[in-house]
């Protein structure tokens, strides 16, 4: 596996030859929306939804939902209660893919992309250790900025 960042984006070309460009904005907000531990992880779960072509794009055209719908929920309703919004956070629901309550959007995100257990890049080495480590910076800088703009829409209409 070959690694490198080129501006803002990761290049990893598998042993296979197959090339991921990957932004540092995505690797940040997949991060979050996926409640993934590490950047490492992040990018597994990346390459696997993108090579299994998971994602099944929108779910309920009713409403619009995709499989990403219950991650944002979730973030949203986590930075309402980390700003101790907790009456705004009680009235923002985390639904799954039918409507009912769900007590993590992440997993239901992480379950509608084929992503059942957090993925693990067999192949990884310290090369992408590496290359992440020399902008871990700036991808938690994007994560930090991704969480506030999650609600700066609903905290706005408050003031």
């Amino acid at each position: 596996m070959e690694t490198n960042i080129y501006g803002d984006v990761l290049t990893v070309t598998g042993d296979d030859g197959t090339r991921h460009h990957i932004p540092l904005d995505a690797i940040a907000s997949w991060g979050e929306l996926l409640g993934c531990d590490t950047d490492m992880e992040t990018v597994a779960a990346i390459i696997q939804v993108r090579s299994n072509r998971s994602d099944p794009g929108v779910i309920d055209p009713a409403t619009g939902r995709t499989a990403w719908t219950s991650a944002y929920e979730q973030v949203e309703r986590d930075e309402l209660a980390d700003r101790q919004q907790t009456r705004m956070a009680a009235l923002h629901p985390v639904l799954t893919e039918s409507g009912a309550l769900s007590p993590d959007g992440r997993e239901e995100t992480r379950r509608l992309l084929g992503l059942d257990a957090m993925p693990v890049m067999e192949d990884a080495d310290g090369r992408l250790a590496a290359t992440l480590a020399g902008v871990a910076d700036r991808i938690a800088a994007t994560r930090d900025r991704f969480r506030r703009q999650s609600i700066d829409y609903l905290t706005d209409h408050q003031r």
